[in-house]
């Protein structure tokens, strides 16, 4: 038996080739279609099949999930420095990504999860707060900062 296979690789429609690869040895794929494009965003399934000339193997099929475009994140309150005579603050944001995993926000340090628009209690004083994003790819996130400023008196 052969110590080397020749395999190759196929992601939904492109198809890739690697002349030889030795048994047990981890081995890098680009994927490109046929006239070099990269692929589009999407989902596809892969797979590998290798063949040493006598025996052949083919792998499971995989689901490969791609997905390069970041969230767009808009934070439309609080508003950027404005003076707000209470600590009950609206966090009102819209965020748009066909593949949005999660939204959360910071506040003075403080990770919280977000499924909608809040209000949330302020210090007195100047804080920031910064909205973020991720998708399903996980490779970037969108962060928009604010800094608020509450001033609350029971006398106002």
């Amino acid at each position: 038996a052969s110590n080397s296979a020749n395999c190759t690789y196929t992601i939904g429609t492109y198809s890739g080739f690697n002349a030889s690869v030795l048994n047990n040895t981890n081995t890098t794929f680009v994927a490109v279609s046929s006239s070099e494009t990269p692929l589009a965003d999407g989902s596809y399934l892969w797979n590998v099949s290798c063949t040493n000339g006598t025996v052949s193997v083919m792998s499971a099929n995989w689901t490969l999930n791609i997905d390069t475009i970041i969230p767009y994140v808009n934070l439309t309150s609080p508003e950027d420095y404005p003076i707000y005579n209470t600590t009950q603050l609206q966090l009102n944001y819209t965020v748009n990504d066909t593949h949005l995993n999660e939204t959360w926000y910071n506040y003075n340090g403080t990770n919280k999860n977000l499924s909608g628009n809040i209000t949330f209690t302020a210090l007195e004083g100047s804080s920031t707060l910064t909205l973020y994003a991720n998708d399903s790819a996980r490779s970037e996130e969108r962060r928009v900062g604010k800094e608020c400023r509450s001033r609350w008196s029971p006398y106002h």
